[in-house]
């Protein structure tokens, strides 16, 4: 009876909560170990707003070269991909029957300014008669018409001799501006004909360059009200957002919302000094809208979607978490802007949120 006893009493100590110690002390239950998290201090800066967009690198200016008579390709006066300027000489056609035509066309002109000059000279000595009543009105019709008709057989000459030279300044291809052509597409030796609008290289502009990218749609009211201050400042990176490529402005911002994706095409312009930039690459934009001065931030991972909106964790000065509710937005570069909800120098925890609810005990550590 006294060993039932002596059970009984120990498994109501054990229920109650406490242990029997050797010297009857009692030990309260352990509690759970603080969970690891790492913990920020909500900081106030000056915040550059930044939107980010996916786009290419476009040439001002990209002309297809072609030639504009018929005739055999008798030099390529370039290296691929070369640097060339405005005026330089690219293709050379054979110009031998084009010069042939100049100067049959010349010597045509040559032979009808004669006649012309002698019909002229009569057509003063029967205007002198015709006073004189000894030329007819009808004679002196027929010599005016006949100097007419010398006139315009000359202007046709004159005609045929700038259409000949005309011709053979096409003979000589330049480059229309300055700027990197392309692969030679034509080589010398070959047969082109202006009918068939064939290609013989490239030519694309270098200097200034564009990049063309999209936002979206809900940022275009913004990016115009910015835009009517001052130009905004667009840098460029790589695709990946590590390299920083260069740094301009926002040229154009299109004139109507691409409905299909619910965005805003947008173009900034470059000078590309340095030709990093290369037509057709992929680029990340990253167009700088505002800079907030005084901001309360915390960095982006901080915060958490809730069904109310978001939210942070703060740590009291017990080392205990407790949600609250705050209005941010992201201004880019990691960094979230809290508009309401938090202040300055208030502890948030940074990493480890998924780890956590209310009233959770926390201890501060610098990985997770």
């Amino acid at each position: 009876m006294r060993g039932l006893l002596a059970f009984a009493l120990l498994g109501g100590a054990v229920l109650g909560g406490v242990w029997l110690l050797p010297h009857g002390a009692a030990a309260p239950v352990p509690h759970a170990a603080p969970v690891p998290v790492v913990i920020g201090l909500a900081a106030q800066a000056d915040v550059p707003v930044i939107l980010r967009g996916i786009g290419t690198i476009q040439a001002g200016n990209t002309i297809t070269i072609e030639s504009r008579v018929d005739g055999e390709v008798m030099t390529a006066d370039f290296a691929e991909g070369q640097l060339v300027h405005k005026g330089d000489i690219l293709f050379q056609i054979d110009p031998r029957p084009y010069q042939a035509a100049l100067d049959a066309a010349t010597a045509a002109q040559a032979r009808d300014a004669a006649p012309l000059v002698l019909a002229r000279l009569d057509l003063a000595r029967y205007l002198a008669l015709q006073k004189s009543g000894y030329q007819t009105q009808q004679g002196l019709d027929q010599q005016n018409a006949q100097v007419a008709g010398l006139q315009a057989a000359l202007a046709m000459d004159q005609a045929a001799v700038a259409t000949a030279a005309l011709n053979l300044g096409f003979t000589t291809i330049r480059a229309p501006i300055d700027g990197r052509v392309g692969e030679r597409l034509v080589d010398a030796g070959n047969m082109v004909h202006a009918a068939a609008s064939l290609p013989l290289t490239t030519l694309v502009s270098v200097q200034p360059m564009y990049a063309r990218f999209t936002l979206p749609e809900k940022y275009l009211e913004t990016i115009v009200r910015q835009q009517v201050a001052a130009p905004l400042v667009t840098q460029l990176y790589s695709e990946d957002d590590q390299a920083e490529l260069a740094s301009g402005t926002l040229a154009v911002v299109d004139n109507q919302v691409d409905q299909a994706t619910g965005t805003i095409h947008l173009k900034a312009i470059f000078g590309n000094e340095d030709g990093v930039l290369w037509p057709g690459a992929s680029i990340s934009a990253h167009l700088l809208v505002n800079v907030l001065h005084g901001a309360t931030t915390l960095p982006t991972r901080a915060v958490l979607p809730g069904l109310q909106g978001d939210f942070v964790y703060v740590v009291d000065a017990r080392g205990r978490t407790q949600h609250r509710w705050v209005k941010d937005f992201d201004a880019g570069n990691g960094i979230a802007v809290i508009e309401d909800g938090l202040k300055p120098g208030e502890r948030v925890v940074i990493d480890g949120q998924y780890r956590v609810t209310d009233g959770t005990l926390v201890t501060e550590t610098t990985t997770q």
